[in-house]
């Protein structure tokens, strides 16, 4: 569903900026000395997400830059942050504006790649070489320009990117593209990013949510709390030393602290996400054979196999299908997170009329299914259809209500279920076509 997809696609540029804060405000980020990382998650999600994701995620590279250029230690650091800088305009363009152009920029030529059919994975790693040496010759040559008293000309550029620094950061995204390349057209990938997406409303998915962000939250806290300790250790060695900070070294002091305050709530909020992520994945993958996602049903190859072997023992057993009544105009007027809303009450209500009767099961979009295998009068079943339907009508939906067309069908002697289905579904088409919001019962007749 679409609402889905984008509501995946949000997810997935949340965790990309919270490992570009990551890097950003962590060792992890110069894991190599004097070689960084931090422009990786903007190539990602240029290359993932398109243009604006990638000029979205060049903007928060850009506001890392100012915030850690505020506490830079050499010169040429500090034209990046306004606040040391003396010229505001310039140093904003040379940190957020080039780093926005390039995630733009980078976003327009991976889509132009994705176009060409042949060598994509060979042309995916010639263009991310391609755009981390173009990022390098856009800072460099907007320093130059901005800040001539910089004395960087031609030849520091061109010493700079073919030096060893960016030969290493050309290995290091060349492994990370290619490792994310492989996994994303991997099946067991697109299963796991399809299980999530459907898992995004499923009734058992808001207790995950809790146990995700409760396991983040507990990791926030205890990083905090070594902070304190390690905040209490360094004042008592400043203390013992008799060392008294002058106000510039207490503002780099707090600043750093800041910077470990926002690392660590990104990577308790990676975590969350992974945790909850991993909870949806390994309960589907424990039910899939058995239970719907969204629903909590039954599926409908486990329905399928059910009235198999229904068929081969049943004695006044009942097969009913069930249609969400123009289910579309629904989607289309209220939005697919509603449509998917209607989908989980519906179930709701047929596990409340209908679970003790027998088997339910979704069989795909707003089509349901019922076997009443109990012992039940036709009038029972009737009068349990009907007061079902009117409970369908409490269905919170604006100036809409919910209803539903049941066709329903007396297992005899039928020796194969698609003959049973068959009478049920024409029972269903023949409510729709009167109009639609009932029920009607084959007769051999």
């Amino acid at each position: 569903m679409y609402n889905q997809s984008v509501n995946l696609t949000g997810k997935k540029l949340a965790l990309i900026t919270a490992f570009e804060l990551v890097l950003a405000f962590s060792g992890l980020g110069y894991i190599i000395p004097y070689v960084t990382l931090m422009y990786i998650p903007v190539i990602l999600a240029a290359y993932f997400h398109g243009v604006f994701a990638g000029g979205f995620l060049g903007f928060i590279f850009g506001l890392t830059s100012i915030w850690k250029a505020s506490i830079a230690g050499d010169e040429f650091d500090a034209l990046f942050s306004p606040f040391t800088s003396g010229h505001v305009v310039e140093s904003l363009i040379l940190s957020t504006g080039t780093r926005i152009f390039f995630g733009m920029a980078a976003g327009l030529v991976f889509s132009a790649v994705k176009k060409i059919q042949v060598y994509k994975v060979h042309l995916l790693l010639i263009f991310s070489v391609f755009l981390q040496l173009f990022h390098s010759v856009l800072v460099l040559s907007t320093a130059s320009y901005l800040f001539p008293e910089t004395n960087i000309d031609i030849n520091f550029i061109l010493k700079d990117i073919f030096s060893l620094r960016e030969l290493l950061q050309a290995v290091l995204l060349c492994i990370v593209m290619y490792s994310l390349y492989r996994i994303s057209i991997s099946k067991r990938y697109k299963e796991f990013e399809q299980i999530i997406s459907d898992g995004g409303n499923a009734y058992y998915t808001s207790r995950f949510k809790l146990e995700g962000f409760g396991v983040g939250l507990i990791v926030l806290l205890t990083n905090l709390m070594l902070m304190y300790h390690l905040k209490d250790a360094v004042s008592d060695a400043i203390r013992m030393q008799n060392i008294v900070l002058d106000r510039e070294t207490y503002i780099v002091y707090l600043n750093s602290t800041g910077q470990f305050i926002v690392g660590c709530i990104a990577i308790s909020y990676m975590i969350s996400m992974l945790v909850i992520a991993y909870r949806v994945y390994s309960v589907y993958k424990i039910y899939n054979s058995d239970k719907d996602l969204m629903t909590g049903l039954h599926t409908k190859a486990a329905a399928l196999q059910y009235g198999k072997l229904l068929l081969q023992n049943a004695d006044n057993a009942y097969f009913m299908i069930i249609d969400i009544d123009r289910f579309k105009n629904i989607n289309d007027t209220f939005g697919h997170i509603t449509g998917d809303r209607v989908i989980v009450s519906v179930a709701a209500y047929l596990e409340k009329y209908f679970i003790k009767l027998g088997y339910v099961a979704r069989f795909g979009g707003d089509e349901f299914a019922v076997f009443i295998t109990n012992s039940i009068s036709r009038q029972n079943l009737i009068d349990t259809v009907k007061n079902f339907q009117e409970d369908l009508l409490n269905i919170p939906l604006e100036n809409m209500k919910v209803t539903c067309s049941i066709g329903i069908a007396q297992i005899h002697n039928e020796k194969k279920f698609e003959e049973i289905y068959e009478k049920a579904d024409e029972m269903l088409y023949k409510v729709k076509s009167e109009g639609r919001n009932g029920y009607a019962i084959y007769t051999d007749e």
